[in-house]
């Protein structure tokens, strides 16, 4: 790891220019601040892990092999003015996202510019109360939001999502979910992405029961893996335009 927070709190890192494997490793920390700083040519940029209320802001993640950002099993922590450009080389690597969010709570994601890459913002496992607002995301092979696993208390509220995979994906559990005055716009193919069933469930990291490529480039898509699937999502004010497929799926 470039630098490893361990079991401490109040600890900062502060205007630094850092890489490693993980370029900042955070394990259970408590009240860690990482600001200024750039992380480069790290397999994570930046991994937090069992800890609470971690602040990422205005740093600039580039060219991390896996995430930018993985958060695992985390409370409280905020990304805020930053910039995530070109994290995770391999769209069939279920690790390329600009930004990975693994069963955490509290979780608030703003202002941030999230570019290139493959998925914008993956969800896995469960993840509680999370907010997503006035971030620009643009470009990613994979989808700009992607939301696996169970999601509860989740806002996606004010972003402009241009040119990725597909805009919002619902394609786990929700409860609880709002969508409101989005921009997603552009949605169109590029090259690298699934050519064929097999390659779109490894792309997605599982067995659909159905084949179901040709099923993207949509602007928000909501998928039925199972009954009582969706609880309480509210899907409202988007502006869905200029998309290869459709605008709602």
């Amino acid at each position: 790891d470039g630098v490893l927070i361990n079991s401490a709190s109040n600890a900062k890192i502060i205007n630094s220019i850092i890489s490693g494997d993980n370029g900042v490793a955070i394990s259970n920390g408590e009240n860690v601040v990482v600001k200024d700083t750039q992380i480069v040519n790290s397999t994570n940029g930046i991994q937090v892990t069992g800890s609470n209320d971690t602040v990422i802001d205005m740093v600039s993640v580039v060219n991390s092999t896996k995430n930018g950002v993985y958060l695992k099993g985390s409370n409280g922590t905020v990304i805020s003015n930053s910039l995530f450009e070109n994290n995770g080389v391999d769209p069939y690597f279920s690790e390329a996202n600009n930004i990975l969010l693994d069963g955490n709570e509290n979780t608030v994601i703003v202002n941030n510019t999230i570019n290139y890459g493959y998925f914008g913002l993956y969800f896995k496992n469960t993840n509680k109360n999370t907010i997503v607002d006035n971030n620009v995301i643009y470009e990613g092979i994979g989808d700009a939001i992607y939301l696996s696993g169970r999601y509860i208390g989740l806002n996606i509220t004010h972003n402009s999502i241009e040119g990725c995979f597909m805009g919002v994906n619902f394609n786990g559990y929700s409860e609880d979910v709002e969508v409101l005055s989005n921009l997603i716009w552009k949605i169109h193919s590029h090259e690298g992405e699934p050519q064929s069933g097999r390659e779109y469930d490894l792309f997605y990291n599982f067995r659909h029961t159905t084949d179901l490529y040709g099923q993207y480039d949509n602007a928000i898509q909501v998928f039925e893996l199972a009954s009582n699937f969706h609880g309480e999502v509210h899907i409202e004010n988007n502006v869905c335009v200029l998309v290869e497929h459709r605008a709602w799926e």
